[in-house]
């Protein structure tokens, strides 16, 4: 008969899991000593909860040995080495595995040493502070040919010594030994792992109520085979778990409110088919505190509603302590450091998040004593009227509650790829033309119109007001006026020199999809070719307007092998949308705000529109882009070295032919904004990806102007359609 096997933790084994790189833990089994008068073994070191077929592993056995200062007479000496075996068992039944896998030690013979003078072998561990423990650590490894999707993979490692077990016949004489065996944690042969990658600033504290309710958590998933390869082909539906933190290699403990959980973005989250791939973002609606002070992570695993994706690893975040802010304080001592570093060595961002702008907002606003705008460097301040102070502090709740209400409504407003068009030989999924849908817009666009005409243009009157005030008091006294670069960027929201909507909406919000959908499908909406994901489909194929007639920026010399006709193919009668992909009409129920920007406003303007940074081009993209507001072409956007918008080359610059003038982009505030920065850069980038020959790079020609004349050159070859001269350009 068999030594009867301890587990190390039987009421939670089925439960167990891993972090990745975390498998040493000691289990609730490894930690307590036996309280028999018997030696035992315990695990020391679990496996993983879940690891590759041929991924090795390692697992720590302890000899524990009893309390009493020596065994009795009629027990085999405990001072010698103990020879283990080890036996791979199924998980649920505790049965021996037969045919279907194989374990393998290292090393074969595994053994436990004597006495410390006995054995000094490598792979073993004598503890002289520890009561006489002894241990030995194994190198495991399971093989198998194969693992199915549907089935239960759970396997446990039993070590137990090797022989008979004589220890229950009646004759104490016949005693050779009474050790008890242990059996490890369930771990789960899988064929694909779920990594989690954080952002360079996550941070172990966050705070939920500073940057308002669209502040959230960003992680970057990722499914992986056993050779590091990504999987694609296959849409994986994920579920987020809400878990607390916990040791290493312990059991998950599952927070029993999974309604603090709120994800942000799509409902239905999936590994992309074609990247797999996903960004998950995500929030913790409450605070540490109200849970023991326990930190949260967040459990991304596949959802197992059916049994298609059992092999499967689930991966883990960090965990975060959840609290509500930062009190004024420690905020304003963050805010003093003089290495640019806040809280936990996190550097500081070169631009301004909403939460900053809230902040000094809500700092010249927010209480009920004598307030200041700080007015820049000369240190002069101007007075506001302190009776207006609870009107001021009501506007601006207003108007960032407002600003809330549009990004979260713009969230579920994203175009979702519904499957693909096949190829016309019926071979299968043609990847380039999928199908796309959105949900109706009518609705929150109806919601956010009717919120701005009844209280947000109110409250903007009000800041106005009260700005103008000041401004003229502190003017009257000799103070110098307010600071007209820091109250413009606040009220308009445009700041050039950053993008303050960046870290509220997040990395790529306005993704690029490639392919159109089949003319006629009912319920479903024609995307451009090579168009953007939620613009409409009248946009040119790399999502800026086509030249509608010849001559302008073409030198005199190309123009002559040009036809008459430039217009791209398929895009003829084709509404006239812009960037935004909205009808130019003005927007009905936006009214006209007059008077909203004043002459501080008109002098930022003209300081911004007479800053040129043309020397820090790099990127120039050959596509004529068109106004939304009056259909004007602007030119070839130009892009610096960071693939921020600079400003448009266009022709008539210095009396001389060509595209050769140089507009800032500060000059256009009108038609960019920064969302409409924002989404010129991501559509350079899909540019790059796709290796379009529309971009061209400073690198590749000998200077600036040479790179503009290849760009006109490009640009009336692609639109004019002619084969000719589309192929000399291509051997050129």
């Amino acid at each position: 008969m068999m030594v009867n096997d301890k587990l190390s933790s039987p009421s939670s084994s089925s439960n167990s899991y891993h972090r990745d790189g975390g498998s040493i833990g000691n289990s609730s089994g490894g930690t307590s000593q036996s309280n028999s008068d018997e030696p035992s073994l315990l695990i020391k070191r679990q496996p993983p909860s879940s690891v590759y077929s041929n991924e090795s592993f390692k697992v720590e056995v302890q000899l524990e040995l009893p309390k009493a200062s020596s065994p009795p007479s009629t027990i085999w000496n405990v001072d010698d080495e103990v020879h283990l075996q080890a036996t791979l068992c199924y998980a649920k039944t505790g049965k021996t595995v037969k045919d279907e896998a194989i374990l393998m030690t290292t090393p074969v013979a595994i053994r436990i040493p004597g006495a410390p003078s006995a054995d000094n072998s490598s792979n073993s561990t004598n503890d002289n502070n520890t009561g006489g423990k002894r241990s030995v650590v194994v190198q495991c490894m399971i093989r198998t040919d194969s693992i199915r999707r549907d089935g239960e993979s759970g396997y446990v490692v039993r070590f137990s010594t090797i022989g008979e077990d004589r220890n229950l016949l009646s004759s104490p004489t016949s005693r050779t030994r009474v050790v008890k065996g242990v059996s490890t944690r369930p771990t789960h042969l899988v064929n694909y792992k779920i990594r989690a990658t954080i952002e360079p600033d996550w941070d172990n504290i966050w705070y939920k109520d500073e940057g308002g309710r669209d502040k959230c958590m960003e992680v970057s998933v990722a499914i992986y085979d056993k050779d590091g390869q990504l999987k694609t082909g296959e849409n994986i539906p994920l579920k987020p778990v809400l878990c607390y933190e916990v040791g290493t290699g312990k059991p998950e403990s599952k927070v029993a409110n999974q309604d603090i959980l709120r994800t942000l973005g799509t409902a239905n989250l999936v590994l992309d088919k074609d990247t797999g791939r996903t960004k998950l973002r995500f929030r913790v609606e409450d605070v540490s505190k109200n849970h023991q002070g326990q930190n949260f992570c967040l459990k991304v695993a596949p959802d197992t509603s059916t049994k298609r994706y059992r092999d499967i690893a689930p991966a883990y975040t960090p965990a975060v302590n959840v609290r509500s802010k930062r009190n004024k304080r420690s905020r304003g001592a963050a805010n003093r450091q003089p290495s640019g570093k806040i809280g936990n060595e996190i550097p500081c961002r070169s631009t301004d998040s909403p939460s900053a702008t809230r902040q000094r907002l809500s700092g010249a606003f927010g209480t009920g004593v004598q307030e200041t705008l700080r007015s820049g460097p000369g240190g002069q301040t101007a007075t506001l009227n302190p009776n207006n102070v609870d009107a001021l502090q009501q506007a601006m709740r207003g108007i960032i509650g407002w600003a809330d209400v549009v990004v979260n409504e713009l969230y579920p407003l994203q175009w979702q790829v519904l499957g693909y068009q096949q190829h016309e030989d019926g071979s299968g999924p043609d990847y380039t033309r999928p199908y796309h849908n959105m949900p109706n817009p009518n609705g929150p666009i109806g919601r956010i119109l009717s919120a701005y005409t009844d209280q947000v243009r109110g409250h903007l009157r009000v800041l106005l007001s009260a700005i103008e005030v000041a401004q003229a008091t502190s003017t009257a006294a000799g103070g110098g006026g307010v600071n007209t670069e820091f109250m413009s960027s606040s009220l308009q929201g445009r700041d050039f020199g950053s993008e303050p909507y960046g870290s509220l909406l997040g990395a790529n919000r306005f993704p690029v999809q490639g392919g159109t959908a089949v003319p006629g499908d009912a319920g479903l909406s024609q995307g451009a070719v090579g168009g953007i994901s939620g613009l409409h489909p009248g946009m040119g194929p790399d999502g800026f307007r086509v030249r509608g007639e010849t001559g302008g920026g073409l030198p005199y010399a190309a123009r002559a092998n040009m036809t008459s006709q430039a217009v791209l193919t398929g895009m003829s009668g084709a509404p006239p949308y812009g960037l935004h992909g909205h009808n130019p009409m003005p927007a009905a129920g936006m009214p006209h705000q007059p008077g909203l920007r004043g002459s501080h406003f008109d002098s930022q303007q003209r300081v911004m529109a007479t800053e040129t940074r043309e020397s820090e081009v790099v990127y120039v993209l050959a596509k004529q882009y068109k106004t939304l507001r009056c259909g004007t072409r602007l030119g070839f956007p130009s892009f610096s070295a960071e693939k921020e918008i600079l400003g448009f080359f266009r022709e008539g610059g210095n009396g001389k032919a060509g595209v050769n003038k140089f507009v800032p982009i500060g000059r256009h505030q009108e038609d960019f904004g920064p969302l409409e920065i924002m989404q010129a850069s991501e559509i350079l980038e899909d540019f790059i990806a796709k290796e379009s020959k529309a971009v061209h790079c400073l690198k590749d020609y000998p200077n600036l102007t040479s790179m503009l004349d290849s760009c006109v050159i490009y640009d009336w070859n692609k639109d004019s359609g002619n084969p000719a001269n589309a192929q000399a350009m291509q051997e050129t």
